[in-house]
């Protein structure tokens, strides 16, 4: 049966779709792992990748390493209980909702993960904005402890802040909140590369592995993958 895991927050521009797409090609490409990448978000960015990368890249004669389904949030669960049983894991790229706005529905699709993790944008503004949602992922592992259900969570730091001290603040805060941070930074994807779909990170150029390995290799740890 497949582990559910979202690269997720309520704020947008935060690199989790770049971050997903980076971990299911090395689950795909490094591990041999089964992956289904559910893209529930209304821009549809990952499934935007794929087919650009299929129509311009590789050609359609190229066979992707995972499946790239865009996906109606409305019809989460159904489409996991398609796939459950023949993928090791589904990740769900949640809605972009802001302000407070869908909150249940961005709920109701956490409900159903067993791993979340959590991009963390240095800068205090984008730390207390990100407060509502780090509590609503207690409130559900809470839950989750009670029914006696796996259910972890962590955050990283995804974007370096604009003062020198942003990335301390950031770790002090995520810290006093008690929530498990990531040692190992992605920071700043965009400078590594366009998210590819086709090819792991683990296999481009020597930088590119150098910056995400690390953190790849934490990730996996972490969550005893």
């Amino acid at each position: 049966m497949s582990k559910i895991i979202s690269i997720a927050n309520r704020k947008g521009g935060v690199s989790k779709t770049s971050t997903g797409l980076f971990l299911a090609t090395a689950l795909a490409r490094n591990k041999d792992y089964k992956i289904m990448y559910l893209d529930c978000d209304s821009q549809a960015s990952a499934y935007q990748y794929r087919q650009f990368e299929k129509q311009n890249i590789y050609g359609s004669d190229t066979t992707p390493p995972y499946p790239i389904r865009r996906t109606n949030p409305t019809y989460i669960f159904d489409e996991i209980q398609d796939y459950k049983e023949r993928y090791d894991f589904i990740f769900i790229d949640i809605p972009r909702l802001t302000h407070g706005e869908g909150d249940s529905r961005i709920a109701s699709i956490l409900t159903l993960c067993n791993i979340v993790l959590v991009p963390i944008k240095s800068g205090e503004l984008d730390n207390l904005s990100t407060l509502g949602f780090i509590k609503m992922l207690q409130e559900i592992a809470a839950y989750k402890a009670e029914k006696n259900h796996e259910y972890q969570y962590a955050a990283f730091l995804s974007m370096t802040g604009r003062r020198k001290t942003d990335d301390a603040d950031a770790r002090a805060f995520i810290e006093s909140l008690n929530v498990p941070l990531f040692e190992n930074e992605l920071k700043d994807v965009r400078a590594l590369s366009r998210p590819y779909t086709y090819e792991s990170l683990l296999d481009k150029t020597k930088e590119e592995r150098k910056r995400f390995e690390p953190f790849f290799n934490e990730f996996t740890k972490t969550f005893n993958l």
